[in-house]
C-alpha cells in the first residue's frame, strides 16, 4: 500500500505563474468539479484543496496505485535519481500514517507560491511561462502563429489583478510549516515581502521553513532583515554553468554580478539563512558538469549543489540527443564516480532521441542567438562539435 505513497497530496499546494494550481511542480493542474482547469486569476488557493480532483488523487495514493499524472518522479526513480515524492518523504514522514488514520489536514503544511511570471533573466530552458522578459522575444519570434507570450502576459500578472488570493492566504496560512518562493524571479516581487512581514507579526514566522530558489541577480536587502525570525530559510541559487557559458544560458545576468550577491549574503553569516547552488542539467550543459563542481571547490565555501533536470520544455532535455552523442557523454565522464553526474548521465541516455524535438531546440537557439547577439558554437565548442559531427545538425547552425 504504501510503495508508491507520495505525501503531497496531503500537505501541499502550488500556485504557478499562470494562475494554475497543482499539489507540486511535478504534477498536472488541479481541476474543478466542472472539469475545468482552476485558474488563480479567479479562483483561490482553498477552491484547489478543497476539490474532488485532489480528493480523488489522495485516494489513489492510499489505494496505493501509481498515478500516471506523476511521471516525471517515476521516471527520476527509474534512473536513480531523487524525485520530488522521495524529497516529501523524508520531509513529511508522519504523511503516510496520517493519511491511513484519515487524518486529513485541515489546511495544507506546505504552499509553492510562484507569484506570476515578473522575471529579469530570460534563461534558454525557459519561456514567457516564467518569464515576463521573455514576452518581447517570443513575440517577434513567433507572431499570430504561437499567442502563448499573448496569454502569458496577461496571466502572468494574475496576483496583481486578483486581492481575494491574499486573503485567502492569510487565512489558509494557520498550519504552515514549509513556504516555497519560485519563479519567476521571487526577490522582484515586493508584495512577498509583505506576506514575511504579516507572518512575523501574527508569531508564526517562528515555525515556518522558507524556500527559495532565485537567478542571483538581486541582493536581498529586505530579506535578510525578514529572514532571521524564520524557522529555517533555503537560498537556492540558480548556476546552470560557469562564466560565460552561465551568461549564455541564464541571459542577461553578469557572473561577476551574482557570485558578488551570493558571496554577500554568506559574509551575512545569519545563523538561519542556508545557501545552496541548484544547477539544472539540460542539453546545454550535459557536458559541463564538472566545470560547476570545481567552480565549488575554488570559490572556498561549503556550498552544497543540488543537481535537477530539465523535464519540460522536451527539446531542451538531454534525452532528445542521438545514441552517438550519448555514447560520447558516457565515454567522457568514463571514470567519474560524482554520484549526481553518474544519475544525470544515465537519465540522460535511458531514453531514445527524438529527432522532430532536436530540430526544434536547432530552431530556438538559432534564432535566439541571432536576437541576442550571441553564438552557441563559440560558447560550448565541444559539444557544438558533436553536434555538427552526430547531431543532425543544420549547416547554418
Amino acid at each position: 500500500m504504501s510503495k508508491h505513497f507520495c505525501p503531497m497530496p496531503f500537505v501541499n499546494l502550488e500556485a504557478r505563474t499562470d494562475g494554475s494550481m497543482s499539489i507540486c511542480c511535478q504534477m498536472d493542474e488541479l481541476i474543478n468539479d466542472n472539469g475545468k482547469n482552476l485558474s488563480l486569476t479567479e479562483d483561490v488557493l482553498t477552491d484547489g484543496w478543497n476539490s474532488k480532483w485532489l480528493a480523488n488523487l489522495r485516494k489513489d495514493f492510499i489505494d496505493g496505485k501509481k498515478p500516471k499524472s506523476c511521471y516525471s518522479c517515476w521516471t527520476a526513480e527509474d534512473a536513480g535519481i531523487d524525485s520530488k515524492r522521495q524529497r516529501a518523504l523524508r520531509d513529511f514522514p508522519n504523511a503516510l500514517q496520517d493519511a491511513l488514520d484519515k487524518k486529513q489536514h485541515i489546511k495544507p503544511k506546505s504552499m509553492d507560491l510562484k507569484l506570476g511570471n515578473v522575471c529579469n533573466n530570460k534563461c534558454r530552458i525557459c519561456n514567457s511561462f516564467a518569464s515576463s522578459l521573455w514576452v518581447p522575444e517570443e513575440k517577434k519570434r513567433d507572431g499570430t502563429n504561437n499567442l502563448f507570450w499573448d496569454r502569458m502576459r496577461v496571466v502572468g500578472r494574475w496576483p496583481e489583478t486578483n486581492e481575494e488570493f491574499w486573503h485567502d492566504f492569510e487565512d489558509l496560512s494557520d498550519d504552515l510549516e514549509v513556504l516555497e518562493f519560485y519563479g519567476g524571479e521571487p526577490l522582484l516581487i515586493k508584495r512577498h515581502y509583505d506576506i514575511l512581514q504579516d507572518l512575523v507579526d501574527s508569531g508564526k514566522s517562528k515555525d515556518i521553513k522558507l524556500l527559495y530558489n532565485t537567478n542571483g541577480s538581486i541582493y536581498p536587502e529586505r530579506g535578510l532583515e525578514l529572514w532571521p525570525h524564520f524557522k529555517q530559510v533555503m537560498l537556492s541559487w540558480s548556476f546552470d554553468g560557469v562564466g560565460k557559458q552561465f551568461e549564455y544560458i541564464r541571459h542577461p545576468a553578469k557572473w561577476d554580478e551574482v557570485q558578488n550577491n551570493l558571496q554577500k549574503v554568506l559574509d551575512k553569516n545569519i545563523p538561519n539563512i542556508f545557501v545552496d547552488i541548484c544547477y539544472t542539467v539540460g542539453i546545454f550543459n550535459i557536458m559541463y558538469m564538472e566545470e560547476i563542481l570545481d567552480w565549488r571547490d575554488n570559490f572556498k565555501a561549503d556550498l552544497p549543489i543540488y543537481f535537477n533536470h530539465v523535464y519540460t520544455p522536451e527539446h531542451f532535455s538531454c534525452k532528445v540527443l542521438p545514441p552517438k552523442i550519448k555514447d560520447a557523454i558516457v565515454e567522457h565522464y568514463k571514470g567519474n564516480n560524482h554520484p549526481d553526474i553518474v544519475s544525470s548521465v544515465k537519465y540522460c541516455t535511458d531514453v531514445n532521441y527524438d529527432l522532430e524535438k532536436l530540430n526544434m531546440f536547432y530552431s530556438q537557439v538559432k534564432y535566439s542567438d541571432e536576437f541576442r547577439g550571441e553564438n552557441f558554437g563559440e560558447t560550448f565548442p565541444e559539444f557544438y562539435k558533436l553536434l555538427k559531427k552526430y547531431g543532425n545538425a543544420p549547416e547554418d547552425f
